[in-house]
């Protein structure tokens, strides 16, 4: 796979500020394909299917651990009908913001699509804990996989990391985020309501 090329892109209004691949756009500005909140901001790749998502959420504070907190995100993400696999998550660190962040890698198992073909999305997922502003920002890359005939084990992340059937897609996934991760920046606290 060729290189990407990334670009600083404004989100929320200017006041977090991330590189994301050239390639994507922002679906507020260049697409209809559904509305959009304003406590999220959503980029589509255009060659493909795959797509990054900015959620300003209230700070999970029901659970234990920062982890189970990323856990708890997930499963809002996921149908409750999804079987998911799942990586530890592990604490990541922002240059440019002295927060907490938590990153995990899951898969949904493969399930029928309506043309008979299995389908499974790989998401990348990175929890930034604003506890100061009772916030947490999630990014989530988002991979889909359409219409191949795949066994459960191709989606166990412990088994295909290094398979080769995902692992260029999920390689590509990883590098895209730790490219938002490192240029992460918020530039306007007042976004979260404490300035």
């Amino acid at each position: 796979m060729g290189s990407m090329k990334f670009v600083e892109r404004m989100l929320f209004g200017g006041a977090i500020f991330a590189e994301l691949p050239e390639s994507f756009f922002d679906t507020r500005v260049s697409s209809k394909i559904r509305e959009i909140p304003d406590h999220q901001e959503v980029y589509l790749d255009r060659d493909g299917f795959s797509s990054i998502t900015f959620d300003i959420l209230e700070r999970v504070t029901e659970t234990a651990t920062d982890e189970a907190a990323l856990l708890y995100h997930l499963f809002d993400i996921v149908e409750a009908t999804d079987r998911v696999c799942i990586t530890n998550p592990s604490l990541v660190d922002l240059p440019h913001c002295p927060v907490s962040a938590y990153r995990m890698v899951a898969s949904t198992r493969p399930g029928l699509n309506k043309d008979g073909g299995k389908d499974f999305t790989i998401l990348i997922l990175l929890l930034i804990r604003l506890e100061m502003q009772d916030t947490d920002v999630l990014i989530s890359v988002n991979l889909p996989y359409r219409g191949k005939q795949f066994t459960a084990d191709v989606v166990d992340l412990e088994i295909s990391i290094g398979s080769g059937v995902v692992n260029d897609s999920l390689e590509l996934g990883l590098d895209m985020l730790d490219t938002i991760r490192r240029s992460f920046q918020i530039r306007d606290w007042g976004l979260f309501g404490d300035g």
